[in-house]
């Protein structure tokens, strides 16, 4: 889940406002990740992809980053690599930038990077892998990319000259993470079910000793 009341969607003239903070000139795409094998794995294919694609700026957020820079992996100059971010400092990318990527290969179970993203109003392309586990109906929260380099810079260049198509799958992403992952929804539902559960449990309880 996501907390949704602490990620929002920018209005333009803050997007713009932090794009100037943040030292973004051009469109940015984003992806975050931990060091974990295959984040590692979808940051270098993003990395490839970057270099035909000079244009826009991307930026890959999060301690993937440290690894890279460890190994001392080349990449363009439209490549920013953070590493670690307070959270503060993460939603102000997620909040600046125009589209985000999760482009995995390899990996199990849902990543909780594509709620980050959803809650931030962000247009998301991604792999089917990196989709796993999210509802996409009618299309409305991600659109899908294959598992290349040349594929990844295609679906970038496509929804980036797609100002419909970007604001369709922001908003539809958004409204699907307050909706479905919102942990403020989550955490009442949870809450209530607990209590039901052990009121239930309580009461059985005192039968059994009348």
């Amino acid at each position: 889940g996501v907390f949704t009341s602490r990620v929002l969607p920018p209005e333009a003239a803050e997007k713009a406002k932090l794009k100037e903070k943040l030292d973004i000139s051009s469109q940015a795409v984003c992806f975050i990740g931990s060091e974990y094998d295959p984040n590692y794995e979808a940051a270098q294919l993003i990395l490839e992809g970057a270099e035909t694609l000079p244009r826009y700026q991307f930026v890959i957020l999060g301690v993937v980053g440290e690894r890279l820079k460890r190994e001392k992996v080349s990449h363009s100059p439209n490549v920013r690599i953070t590493g670690f971010l307070k959270e503060d400092e993460k939603t102000d990318y997620l909040r600046a930038c125009d589209l985000a990527l999760n482009p995995m290969l390899s990996g199990s179970g849902t990543n909780i990077k594509m709620f980050d993203f959803m809650a931030a109003g962000l247009p998301i392309a991604a792999t089917d892998i990196g989709a796993r586990g999210i509802e996409n109906t009618n299309g409305r929260v991600y659109q899908l990319c294959g598992h290349d380099a040349a594929d990844i810079s295609e679906a970038v260049d496509g929804l980036l000259q797609n100002p419909e198509r970007l604001a369709f799958l922001g908003m539809g992403g958004r409204r699907e993470a307050e909706l479905r992952y919102s942990w403020e929804t989550i955490s009442r539902h949870l809450g209530e079910t607990v209590k039901r559960e052990y009121l239930r449990k309580k009461n059985r309880s005192s039968l059994c000793f009348i």
